[in-house]
């Protein structure tokens, strides 16, 4: 976009609505972007937004050292295979 001096191969990607760094994807890295492609963004509750496997809802694993679906509590009880 030449009318914008943000927006350049490049330029560093801001939560602004705007593919600052023309790399066609929007606001990645932000808050509202799901950069792990798993349906959630740290916005929607995800947790760890760099591993698609850690999202809300996602199914506890018992003593991984992860909170797996996101509700603040590694390994509760009720986990797979606790």
């Amino acid at each position: 976009n030449d009318n914008d001096a943000r927006v350049y191969p490049g330029a560093t990607e801001i939560t602004d609505g705007v593919d600052n760094d023309c790399d066609t994807l929007i606001d990645e890295g932000g808050n509202t972007f799901d950069d792990d492609g798993d349906g959630y963004s740290e916005a929607q509750g995800d947790c760890n937004d760099a591993d698609r496997n850690i999202k809300p809802g996602a199914t506890e694993i018992c003593d991984d050292g992860r909170d797996s679906d996101c509700d603040g509590n590694q390994n509760e009880e009720g986990a797979s295979g606790c």
